[in-house]
C-alpha cells in the first residue's frame, strides 16, 4: 500500500516538473555546446546548497531555494521551502556526513536538471539516520539567478548500482 502511495507521488512529481517547465515559459531544448557556463553555474549552486545544509546555513539556503519550491523527501513526505528552512533554524537536521557523488546537469535554457547519488549520516529531530539516496532536482533562472524549485530523493537498496 505505501509503496504504490510512494509510486503515485513520484509519477505525480514528474507531471508536475514537466507541467511547471512549460507553464513556467522555459525553453525546452536540448542541452548544446554553449551551455556549459549555465551548466558550471548549476553545479556551482548546488554545491553552495549541500555546504549551506551541512553548516545550518539557514538564510542560504532560502536564497536558493524558489518561495514554491517543493521536495518529495526519499521517505516519500512533501515538504516545501517554508519547512526545510524552519527545520534548519532550530537544527532539527544535523549532518555527519553529506557526500555528493556523480552530479549530473542538463540545461533547458532557463531550466536545468541535476541529479546525482548522496550518501548521508546524522540525526533528524535526535533519531539517527544513515541512508545512501539518488536524487533529482529542478532549477530555473528567472532575472540571470538560477533558484532550485523541486526536489525528489529516493532511497538505494544495498544491491543498487553506485
Amino acid at each position: 500500500m505505501l509503496s504504490s502511495t510512494i509510486t503515485r507521488y513520484r509519477s505525480c512529481f514528474v507531471a508536475c516538473l514537466i507541467e511547471l517547465a512549460l507553464l513556467g515559459g522555459c525553453a525546452i531544448a536540448p542541452p548544446s555546446v554553449s551551455t556549459t557556463a549555465a551548466e558550471r553555474a548549476i553545479l556551482d549552486t548546488e554545491m553552495e546548497r549541500v555546504a549551506a545544509v551541512k553548516r545550518g546555513a539557514c538564510d542560504r539556503q532560502a536564497a536558493i531555494l524558489s518561495d514554491d519550491f517543493v521536495e518529495v523527501g526519499a521517505g516519500g513526505v512533501v515538504r516545501t521551502k517554508a519547512q526545510n528552512v524552519a527545520d534548519c533554524r532550530v537544527q532539527a537536521v544535523r549532518f555527519d556526513r553529506y557526500e555528493v557523488s556523480n552530479p549530473t546537469v542538463h540545461v533547458y535554457g532557463d531550466a536545468a536538471v541535476v541529479f546525482g547519488d548522496a550518501n548521508l549520516a546524522g540525526t533528524y529531530r535526535d533519531a539517527p539516520f544513515t541512508r545512501r539516496t539518488r536524487y533529482l532536482r529542478v532549477y530555473v533562472r528567472t532575472d540571470g539567478v538560477w533558484h532550485c524549485v523541486a526536489a525528489e530523493g529516493t532511497i538505494l537498496s544495498e544491491h543498487e548500482p553506485r
